[in-house]
């Protein structure tokens, strides 16, 4: 389907910002956000994770990222962060790795992953983990902590999602999103370079002021806000100033090698990725590749 309104504001004024030839950005002139224009329906869409969305390329990825996701809690402040008694909801469990890596900080944990072939996996990863494919099935206000990262941004209607998201939050509950930043520096210097975009995957593109935004309007309180970039962007990003890197990111040549690219370096990728994040940490100017929120349920 082609949007005509802006899915976080309902504007309908809005202009193209990145044209990838076979997708198109567009942002929207009254709220700022950045959204593709030609999206499946939201079932179409769901559909499409339950059945198609696994590959080892990702499974190495989530691998990283859960590690990583694992140190930015303990960077948290403690009032806001995952305590042991917190009955602890993970909305994009994937693989099951971040479930696994809090298996210290958490005695109750609860999955929710659409995709079959991952949530699978999770499975016999965790086996003291709960499982569940969809937001509804978990309904009612019985979770302490929900953590969500690098989902939203593929949601075709995130306010919904993130009043589904509430909707399983007790009252004192917290919230934490993380996604990728489009209005990065990384992002403004590499333009339709920036391997992010995936427009036909990534289909709401969040700033900080627009995710801030998102979480307001949703009725939550932010407690705090927070950015990183990842080693891994850094290093695409200075492989394209330096003219390294082959001008098909974000081609429908790219996006048909999706889920058959490798995934090389893993194990240095992983180390050095975690290196840099305890290192550098959180940042809180919003200007990172990725940046996250943490909010409360009153």
């Amino acid at each position: 389907m082609t949007r005509s309104s802006c899915p976080l504001c309902n504007s309908e004024i809005f202009f193209e910002y990145l044209d990838f030839g076979y997708a198109a950005v567009m942002k929207c002139k009254y709220c700022a956000l950045m959204f593709s224009k030609d999206v499946g329906s939201a079932e179409e869409v769901i559909n499409g994770y339950r059945t198609g969305f696994h590959s080892e390329r990702h499974k190495k990825g989530q691998s990283i990222n859960a590690l990583i996701s694992y140190k930015l809690l303990s960077q948290l402040p403690p009032q806001y962060g995952l305590s042991s008694t917190d009955r602890l909801l993970e909305v994009g469990s994937g693989y099951g790795y971040f479930l696994s890596e809090v298996e210290r900080l958490s005695d109750s944990r609860v999955g929710i992953e659409p995709s079959n072939v991952e949530r699978a996996f999770s499975q016999n990863l965790n086996c003291q983990v709960e499982h569940y494919s969809a937001l509804d099935e978990v309904a009612g206000a019985t979770f302490d902590f929900v953590f969500s990262s690098e989902v939203i941004e593929h949601v075709v209607e995130p306010r919904l999602f993130l009043e589904q998201v509430k909707s399983c939050v007790r009252p004192g509950g917290r919230v934490v999103l993380v996604t990728d930043n489009f209005e990065s520096h990384i992002a403004s210097a590499m333009t339709k370079h920036f391997p992010k975009w995936i427009p036909h995957s990534h289909v709401c593109h969040f700033s900080k002021s627009t995710l801030h935004r998102l979480t307001v309007e949703c009725g939550l309180e932010v407690l705090c806000e927070f950015d990183f970039t990842p080693f891994d962007a850094l290093i695409l990003y200075w492989r394209w100033r330096l003219g390294l890197s082959p001008n098909t990111a974000n081609t429908q040549e790219y996006r048909d090698t999706e889920f058959a690219r490798g995934f090389k370096f893993y194990s240095i990728r992983k180390f050095l990725n975690a290196l840099m994040f305890s290192i550098f940490g959180l940042g809180e100017k919003g200007r990172g590749s990725l940046i996250g929120i943490v909010a409360l349920r009153r």
